[in-house]
């Protein structure tokens, strides 16, 4: 007989949280990104990009430091532990010999008469104690072989959860027994992050600014809130690219994020703008996905931390090139106090929103955590209201709540069937 049991999968509401906090963030960007444009462009990214990169590699250096001081406790408590078990023997012994002694000169002359001489009894009793030690101490390194191999990999805090597929990963990058927690770069890993720096950080921010002069931030707002869609299309390409076979995306996280864009569009309206500006929005959704797909093959590795980290560092020099091959010698200059502010800004959405968001990218998946690009124009509605620059109207506020309604729709526990 069968029976068919619904089981519900609820989501991750820090996950959750993360994403959403992540994308409300980068909406804000276009407003913002409009009290920087009389600064050099390409001078003013990379002041924020290098000092992004200094914090999160700060901050990555110290809970290094931290976790390597927490294995190296480990470390020692385990050795005291080993050494307890080894000593355990001698103790035996040691008693053993205060019975025997004790037993009177008759038991130990018996004991003499049937075994070797005194000298030949000692190389005995060491020999065999040696053997003894040294399988003790091979059976603990063996087993504690067997306990990291079972053990799953576990990041900077410390923490393992299961992505949308079920597969392990870690919200930081993994470290060795002994604190050891440095990571070598391959070349493949080299690469990802030259392109997660170019599309996801570079080009997608210059796309954003021109966009935003040529129509203000409502088109580029309404193009970014189509991300949605994209990443439950494209949400297969990386398992694709591992040679994994590919989930394809549920019709319901479709018809979520058919809803989310309905809802971003609806709040910020089509726009006004040139061709242009079209392109230049259209551009910057491009980048946008190739943000999160080109992390997810980094991540398990190198943790959100590190990923940021080295895809921020590695923006700071594109942007010099292009500020001097396009500004010259205006490529820096004194900002004014408002500009201070925009840039200091910017520099702290990238420390947050980033850690943020690829931190709940693989915990969600890019189907689920795509709904959340949707908080991307209620972000930049926000911020206009908090600058000064419109208040929302109906249309507005109807736009966020259907984005809300798409998301929860996406969010909604899965059910599966078991037999």
């Amino acid at each position: 007989m069968t029976t068919d049991i619904k089981t519900a999968h609820a989501p991750d509401l820090q996950a959750v949280a993360m994403a959403a906090g992540a994308m409300f963030m980068v909406g804000t960007l276009a407003a913002v990104s409009d009290v920087i444009q009389d600064y050099p462009l390409y001078g003013g990214q990379a002041i924020r990009y290098a000092v992004a990169a200094l914090v999160l590699f700060a901050t990555a250096n110290a809970m290094d430091a931290k976790r390597a001081r927490e294995a190296g406790r480990r470390t020692r408590a385990l050795n005291r532990m080993n050494r307890s078990r080894v000593l355990s023997p001698l103790s035996g012994a040691v008693n053993a010999g205060d019975s025997s002694h004790r037993t009177g000169a008759k038991s130990d002359r018996r004991i003499l008469s049937v075994g070797p001489n005194g000298a030949d009894q000692a190389r005995v009793n060491a020999a065999l104690l040696a053997r003894d030690l040294s399988g003790q101490t091979q059976a603990n390194d063996a087993g504690q072989a067997r306990v990291d191999a079972a053990r799953p990999a576990q990041g900077l805090s410390g923490q393992t959860h299961a992505n949308a597929d079920g597969r392990a990963y870690t919200d930081a990058a993994p470290g060795g027994r002994n604190g050891d927690v440095r990571v070598r770069l391959t070349a493949r890993d080299r690469v990802l992050l030259v392109l997660l720096s170019l599309t996801g950080l570079v080009i997608f921010n210059i796309c954003v600014i021109e966009s935003a002069r040529h129509a203000g931030p409502a088109l580029v707002g309404t193009v970014l809130g189509t991300v949605p869609l994209a990443l439950a299309l494209c949400a297969p390409i990386p398992a694709m690219l591992s040679r994994v076979r590919p989930t394809p995306p549920s019709r319901r996280i479709l018809i979520a994020a058919a809803v989310v864009v309905a809802g971003a569009t609806l709040a910020t309206g089509l726009g006004s703008g040139t061709p242009a500006a079209l392109l230049w929005a259209l551009g910057a959704l491009v980048c946008e996905v190739c943000f999160s797909l080109l992390a997810l093959p980094l991540l398990p590795k190198l943790g959100a931390i590190r990923v940021s980290a080295y895809s921020s560092a590695l923006a700071v020099p594109s942007l010099l090139v292009l500020g001097v091959v396009f500004d010259g010698s205006g490529i820096l200059r004194v900002p004014t106090l408002a500009e201070a502010l925009g840039l200091g800004y910017l520099a702290l959405i990238v420390t947050t929103g980033f850690l943020l968001w690829y931190s709940a990218l693989p915990r969600l998946g890019p189907g689920k955590a795509g709904l959340f690009a949707g908080m991307i124009p209620v972000g930049a509605i926000g911020t206009g209201v908090v600058l000064g620059l419109g208040v929302p109207s109906v249309a507005d506020l109807a736009g966020a709540a259907l984005v809300i309604v798409g998301i929860l729709l996406g969010l909604r526990p899965e059910r599966g069937v078991v037999q």
